[in-house]
């Protein structure tokens, strides 16, 4: 029956993994992080059931699941930051020297 479960348990990351495609999102209109958040709580959970009933290559793959999560989730977020500030800077770059000084 447990490893039923933790079979459950594994089809379930795995969808959630592919919830985090683009199509996905749009179709479900959920945003990134929590979509993020949502597996990264469903794999932690699956590592935990995997100690509790002492599954050991289980847990050997759900750790390296979890730890590809996390680097996924931490570089995802350093792109949008560096998107994010590239976008600020653009707007003042564009403008031309002659259009800043009729601002002011």
């Amino acid at each position: 029956m447990l490893r039923y479960l933790i079979l459950g348990i594994v089809v379930g990351v795995l969808l959630l993994r592919l919830l985090r495609t683009r199509p996905a999102r749009r179709l479900l209109r959920l945003p990134l992080h929590l979509l993020d958040g949502i597996h990264l709580a469903a794999l932690t959970l699956a590592v935990v059931i995997a100690i509790v009933a002492e599954e050991w290559v289980l847990l050997a793959v759900l750790g390296a699941l979890l730890i590809w999560a996390l680097v996924d989730v931490l570089r995802d977020r350093r792109e949008r930051a560096a998107a994010a500030a590239a976008t600020s800077e653009t707007p003042d770059r564009a403008v031309s020297p002659r259009t800043r000084a009729r601002r002011r």
